[in-house]
């Protein structure tokens, strides 16, 4: 589907609400929306709203005073890139006016600035996101952990109905009319959590590729992997820093060490003092 024929209908901007715990992939499914629509998430323009919660802060987000040249931040970049997929983060740490001002951006489709600047926005979609970490949601969770199972239709039908009154209470009526929808996202399972470990594995798998290098694993590193770094309040967000900094980083020392060549072999598993180790297999002769 082309951008044009995606984005060009009668409807100002296309606009939704990403709300949930950190680490269940609200970002990941913006990067594919933007590969979808956009064809490259360098179409991706990311601000962190938690640092516009003050009104004096306002300005260095929207406005663009001629003698402030960074200020205006996100109101140039949409020059810049006219078609493009905006990620508001933490909308909910926002100064409320910021809430105003963006109701008006997704009623008429363009903004105005002092200079009487007007910038088009009708080519973007807007994502917000907002933080929801509860105590019903980390409960549900535990529960799943302890099984293969997603969470049964009336358990997430209790926790969308709690979330949705979260949203409620942290944005207001005008601002949430005016999306096209709200998506909810609950907690990671362990068969999700491992499923993201066996990801991370294939992620390292093809970039060894490139130096004709090839890996396996075994199930005892993606349960131990998954076991050392789960944090219920952090969703998969700690796993993958735990994979960068003890499976990436030490596989990397470790074919600087053994100065592993092209056409090798390598095994990961896991040792009798439950630490990875890596074992090369030597290549083949050609036959």
């Amino acid at each position: 589907m082309g951008r044009h024929e995606s984005l060009t209908s009668n409807q100002s901007i296309n606009s939704f609400l990403f709300s949930g715990p950190i680490g269940v992939g609200k970002k990941e499914l913006a990067k594919t929306l933007a590969l979808e629509f956009f064809d490259s998430t360098q179409s991706i323009i990311y601000v962190d709203m938690s640092k516009y919660s003050e009104v004096d802060s306002i300005a260095q987000l929207i406005y663009a005073p001629s003698d402030y040249i960074d200020y205006g931040s996100l109101i140039a970049a949409v020059r810049r890139k006219p078609y493009a997929l905006i990620i508001l983060e933490d909308i909910e740490k926002a100064h409320r006016h910021m809430l105003h001002i963006f109701s008006q951006i997704l009623t008429d489709g363009y903004f105005i600035n002092e200079n009487s600047q007007k910038v088009d926005f009708k080519n973007t979609i807007i994502i917000f996101t907002l933080k929801i970490d509860t105590p019903l949601i980390f409960e549900e969770n535990e529960n799943s952990l302890s099984t293969t199972e997603n969470f049964d239709e009336a358990s997430f039908q209790s926790i969308k109905d709690h979330m949705l009154k979260q949203v409620h209470s942290c944005l207001p009526s005008e601002f949430l009319n005016r999306l096209d929808g709200i998506a909810f996202f609950h907690t990671l399972n362990s068969n999700q959590l491992s499923s993201i470990v066996h990801l991370q594995l294939k992620s390292l798998e093809e970039h060894l590729k490139e130096q004709n290098i090839t890996i396996n694993w075994t199930d005892n590193v993606v349960q131990s992997i998954f076991k050392k770094s789960y944090k219920p309040a952090h969703g998969a967000r700690p796993l993958r820093e735990y994979f960068e900094k003890h499976i990436a980083a030490e596989f990397s020392k470790f074919l600087n060490d053994m100065k592993v060549e092209p056409n090798n072999h390598i095994a990961i598993d896991i040792d009798s003092d439950d630490q990875y180790k890596f074992h090369i297999q030597e290549p083949t002769s050609a036959s």
